[in-house]
């Protein structure tokens, strides 16, 4: 994901991919390899551009709340902290865990 920003306005980008991998069951051998990864090709791009567009619409919307309500923002820091607070308990959890 790329945030520029150009003044007053900003433009957010999201590059994505999705590899896939399956074996050719009946009747699909007889359907030559290109056209079913076109064919797959063209189903997961759709999907992939529709998940897209639901996060960038949440994240516009999350982000307006929190630039303009400070309630949100506090909110916000204080579920950042605990969640960076727990997953470094876990991480030193895991870590100890394998060295015993």
């Amino acid at each position: 994901m790329k945030w520029d920003t150009n003044g007053e306005s900003a433009d957010v980008e999201i590059l994505g991919s999705v590899q896939v991998w399956c074996e050719k069951i009946p009747p699909f051998t007889l359907v030559p390899t290109t056209v079913l990864q076109k064919a797959s090709s063209v189903v997961l791009g759709a999907a992939v551009k529709t998940i897209q567009r639901i996060f960038i619409n949440q994240l516009m919307q999350d982000y307006e709340k929190w630039a303009t309500d400070p309630e949100y923002r506090e909110e916000r820091k204080r579920k950042g902290e605990q969640i960076l607070a727990e997953s470094t308990c876990d991480a030193t959890v895991a870590l100890s865990q394998t060295t015993t």
